[in-house]
């Protein structure tokens, strides 16, 4: 599906349910984030997904975004789209998003950049772009996998739970964020940026509905 027809689909969706300006400001910002990220992904092009399993240990190659990561395994690569988490990209015009989204690239470069990890694969292994999906375990300090890196973001206020699409984690991820609003940590301390992403949630319930 091409990014016209889902922009006009998404223009029919905002007449038929109102949405307000805030929701299609943070639209438009989406939009400008698709572009950007079909840029990156063409240098990197995702590649032999299926040449990963569910339990493997990989070594995190690069950071594309806040995210994806590109991760290596016996000399094949493949981009690794980080399930149930949404990031802001660090590249959009908006100052403030262009902020977290640039907090969140670096925690992970200096977290995940050449470091193992054991990934964990669903059923539904390939997203709609052809990346890997899958749960990113890195080595806790007993040197076991046990450290959730999507869970760590969303702890931290780096990323949003990505609730669009149902994941068996979704439960535990969502309780974690709204201690982490709560708390206020990273973007939820931005009233800004909490009602963006409130309204973006909201878009993904109400498109679950229509699916």
């Amino acid at each position: 599906m091409t990014l016209t027809i889902k922009a006009k689909k998404l223009y029919a969706f905002i007449l038929k349910y109102n949405i307000g300006l805030l929701s299609l400001i943070f639209l438009l910002a989406a939009a400008q984030f698709y572009r950007e990220a079909e840029r990156i992904r063409l240098i990197t092009k995702p590649n032999n997904p299926d040449a990963f399993g569910d339990g493997d240990i990989v070594r995190v190659i690069d950071v594309i975004d806040g995210d994806e990561v590109l991760i290596e395994k016996d000399g094949t690569q493949t981009n690794l789209r980080i399930l149930g988490i949404k990031s802001f990209n660090s590249t959009l015009s908006d100052p403030t998003v262009t902020e977290y989204g640039r907090i969140c690239l670096q925690y992970l470069q200096s977290t995940t950049k050449n470091q193992k990890a054991k990934i964990k694969i669903p059923t539904k292994r390939v997203g709609g772009e052809g990346r890997l999906l899958g749960t990113l375990f890195l080595a806790d300090q007993s040197g076991q996998y046990r450290f959730d890196l999507g869970e760590d973001l969303i702890s931290k206020g780096y990323s949003m739970v990505y609730s669009r699409y149902d994941f068996d984690l979704m439960i535990k991820y969502l309780k974690v964020e709204n201690q982490t609003k709560l708390e206020k940590k990273g973007f939820w301390g931005n009233e800004t940026i909490s009602n963006r992403v409130i309204a973006m949630k909201k878009i993904w319930e109400e498109e679950k509905l229509i699916d």
